[in-house]
């Protein structure tokens, strides 16, 4: 019985042993390389495995719908009776995406962004129907030098107002950049950037409107060209930004620059100020702003969003004729903005803002240029509702009045001008 036994436990030990020398030809098992979090950047970055960078994926998804009436008073400047106004409805629907990259270097932080926006657009107009993807940003950050496409350093913004449709001047817009930012420490930084002021949003070079872009008439063919860019925008700023809240001095010079080397450039300027004071007496968030800004030849310099008033040949930074040579048009703005929080979750945002546009684009009988001259205000108010974490509602109303000379609309055959528009937006944030 004993010697069974025996047997039995030699037989099992050596069976174990022939598997552990069986295992020993086998390769080792790889550990698994679990997702980390990275808290070095604030939350939602994690670490790319097998690497040092942390990344974070964010975006959005939102549905945007607008009703309103338009009076451009077409072909009625006298007493003649007005046009009924013009009723508009739209809607839109964007999926946003961004990726934010970030590595510590020896160098300083090296730092990537990649955003775009697919947007879908119905509710009549050219842009009916139509889906077109943006990209908003692809920038490379190393220390204090920032190249790629981004937001103007030349942007100062003091409105929480729904952007999509307000503001001379109040909200940002993207351009193809390579700028380097001093910093001297206390929240005061300096920035000179090269920008190519054609890949703005509110560039238009077959419309001539906002752009670097010349107007240029030919008298013997009565027809119009532009120019193309013969030299980059040339942007620096002084900023601050501090507990009690921010302020900036921005400039620019612009080139105008005809399709013709007899008809030369001319260079513009734009200058901005602006200040944003906190408000936390009010209420945690609740801040008051105002900003000015007055151009010569740029009027990308007082509309960065894209919101002056055009019509036709009304709108250029500059036009040209043989006879009289580069004209450039003058222009400012004044921006103020307020933003009150009720509670953490309901914000009212409102802004207002006037313009006035001197301008010579329009040729009169072949020989010189009449004179465009208009002012314009707009004001609009929001209301933010996020009801949960990562869900907007936001309600949105906004009026803008132009108001032309009598020899302005005596050039064009128009009236005054005027636009209500009202509407609804919906965001899924991630």
């Amino acid at each position: 019985m004993h010697i069974k036994s025996l047997a039995l436990v030699a037989a099992a030990v050596l069976t174990a042993g022939a598997a552990q020398a069986a295992d020993l030809n086998k390769p080792a098992k790889v550990a698994v390389d679990y997702v980390k979090v990275c808290d070095a950047y604030g939350a939602g970055f994690f670490y790319i495995p097998g690497s040092d960078t942390c990344l974070k994926i964010s975006g959005s998804v939102w549905l945007q719908v607008e009703s309103g009436s338009t009076n451009t008073n077409g072909g009625f400047y006298s007493s003649a009776p007005r046009p009924a106004p013009a009723a508009s409805f739209a809607d839109w629907v964007r999926a946003n995406v961004n990726l934010d990259a970030r590595t510590n270097t020896e160098y300083g932080l090296l730092h990537s962004v990649i955003d775009f926006t697919v947007r879908y657009q119905d509710g009549g107009g050219s842009n009916a129907n139509t889906t077109t993807i943006e990209l908003d940003h692809a920038l490379v950050q190393l220390g204090c030098l920032t190249a790629g496409r981004g937001d103007t350093f030349y942007e100062f913004s003091v409105t929480n107002i729904n952007d999509w449709n307000f503001g001379e001047s109040s909200a940002s817009y993207e351009v193809n950049e390579l700028a380097y930012t001093f910093s001297f420490g206390n929240g005061v930084t300096a920035t000179l950037s090269l920008e190519d002021p054609t890949t703005a949003g509110y560039n238009d070079n077959t419309a001539g409107v906002g752009s670097s872009y010349v107007r240029q008439f030919n008298p013997a063919g009565g027809t119009f060209q532009y120019g193309g860019l013969n030299a980059p925008d040339i942007v620096g700023n002084v900023a601050v930004t501090q507990a009690w809240g921010s302020a900036q001095l921005s400039a620019v010079a612009h080139q105008d620059y005809a399709s013709t080397v007899a008809a030369g450039s001319k260079w513009g300027y734009g200058i901005q100020a602006g200040v944003k004071v906190n408000l936390p007496m009010l209420a945690a968030g609740d801040f008051i702003g105002i900003m000015g800004a007055y151009s010569v030849g740029d009027l990308g310099a007082i509309d960065t969003n894209y919101s002056l008033y055009h019509n036709g040949d009304i709108g250029y930074d500059a036009t040209y004729s043989a006879l009289t040579g580069i004209k450039q048009a003058k222009a400012y703005s004044i921006t103020a903005g307020f933003s009150h929080f009720f509670t953490p979750k309901l914000e009212i945002d409102t802004g207002i803002a006037v313009a006035g546009v001197n301008n010579y684009s329009q040729v009169v009988a072949n020989a010189g240029y009449g004179k465009d001259t208009y002012t314009q205000w707009e004001g609009s108010v929001d209301l933010r509702w996020k009801p949960v974490t990562g869900f907007e509602v936001l309600p949105y109303v906004e009026y803008r009045n132009v108001n032309l000379t009598s020899a302005t609309k005596v050039n064009y055959g128009i009236g005054n001008q005027y636009t209500l528009n009202y509407g609804l937006r919906l965001t899924r944030s991630y």
